[in-house]
């Protein structure tokens, strides 16, 4: 299989993942061995589905890389979100059932541990239709993957007393939950991710303190937290003030609420939205690295440029040489430099399948990724 953009799909190339239903996640729209034409096409782009994978007899290596029971949790935790964000935001629910998310979370933490290279598949979920359900979403999957990976910071601020595994999950959900406090503002604003006048940005930093409220009396106080402070930065000059005085600072902001603050950031610049055009996340990261300085907790900063791939597994990229190829594998020392597959020549034929050669790009030094997606990215490769 072959993750493509949709609109370089050709009418009767076939579904090899199922497309789900964003009004009802839980339901595929379409199912693995839809044949596409042209009306669905047009009617993906519609609601914001940007890229689907089709089968690719070239790319079968892809299939085992993509795990069905994590599949499952994360459109089980993505439906629920859903579902009782917009019963809020529509005025139908005035809470939220939070027991309930407690073991969802967990059991999504399970999968994710044993599936960590899962963070090449995380933008699977985008749609137009629910963005701040699936931008909680994507942050909780983020968050979790980057608590693990920060395992020996975290025993070292909260201790060995504390279970590794009961914190991760417990970051998870504050993740999951950062947002909460935007489904009783104004629907226009909370959904608009970036870009905001001054006047919508005054309405919309209150969420903060209206999310701490919905959620301190039904989680644990550190969970709470993160919602009160995930716009808290390193350097000081976050929101909100605290007890009249100024915003938190370095260490003082709690460890959950510093690894939401990355992660936050990275999908907001990345989840597809009907504002703002995403970018990708080769220019996210680049962003993150050279554009933010003093936002983030350094440790946690690097930690983060270190799993989160410029161009994840799947990717289809162009070279300098202008070569058409695809990611096959990350590398963590060199990410803008992974193993590409190269499957077509610069007039987009393909090549045959014995002429379809891996290329580890950190041992070819003349050789870059050019384009991904159209664009071209050549100013926004960096090293670690």
């Amino acid at each position: 299989m072959l993750l493509t953009p949709v609109a370089e799909i050709k009418e009767g190339q076939v579904l090899a993942r199922p497309v789900f239903n964003p009004q009802n996640p839980r339901q595929d729209l379409l199912k693995v061995g839809f044949v596409l034409k042209s009306k669905i096409i047009k009617s993906l782009v519609r609601i914001g589905i940007d890229r689907v994978w089709v089968q690719d007899n070239d790319f079968d290596f892809l299939d085992d890389m993509i795990d069905d029971q994590l599949e499952s949790a994360k459109r089980e935790v993505f439906s629920d979100v859903q579902e009782h964000f917009s019963s809020i935001m529509d005025g139908k629910k005035k809470s939220i059932p939070f027991n309930q998310y407690e073991d969802k979370v967990k059991t999504l933490f399970d999968s994710l541990f044993s599936n960590q290279d899962s963070v090449n598949f995380l933008q699977e979920l985008n749609t137009y239709d629910n963005f701040l359900s699936t931008h909680c979403f994507n942050v909780c999957y983020l968050s979790i993957l980057l608590a693990i990976k920060l395992d020996h910071t975290i025993v070292r601020e909260k201790g060995h007393a504390a279970g590794f595994n009961e914190i991760v999950c417990q970051i998870g959900e504050g993740a999951l939950f950062h947002d909460i406090g935007k489904t009783v503002i104004d629907k226009k604003i909370a959904l608009k991710p970036l870009g905001h006048t001054k006047e919508e940005l005054e309405k919309l930093m209150p969420h903060v303190q209206e999310g701490f409220k919905m959620l301190r009396d039904h989680v644990d106080p550190s969970i709470a937290n993160v919602a009160l402070n995930h716009h808290q930065k390193h350097n000081g000059k976050g929101y909100p003030s605290i007890n009249g005085g100024a915003p938190l600072a370095g260490k003082k902001i709690h460890i959950y609420s510093r690894v939401v603050n990355i992660v936050n950031v990275y999908d907001l610049l990345t989840t597809v939205n009907p504002y703002v055009p995403p970018k990708l996340p080769v220019q996210a990261l680049y962003y993150i690295k050279y554009g933010l300085e003093g936002w983030f907790d350094p440790e946690i900063r690097k930690a983060f440029l270190q799993l989160t791939p410029p161009f994840p597994v799947g990717s289809r990229v162009r070279l300098n040489s202008g070569d058409f190829a695809v990611v096959v594998t990350q590398n963590v020392v060199h990410p803008c430099r992974p193993t590409i597959k190269l499957f077509a020549n610069p007039k987009g034929e393909r090549y045959p399948a014995f002429k379809q050669t891996n290329l580890d790009l950190a041992t070819s030094p003349t050789v870059i990724i050019q384009f991904h997606n159209g664009v071209n990215v050549e100013k926004y490769l960096y090293s670690q």
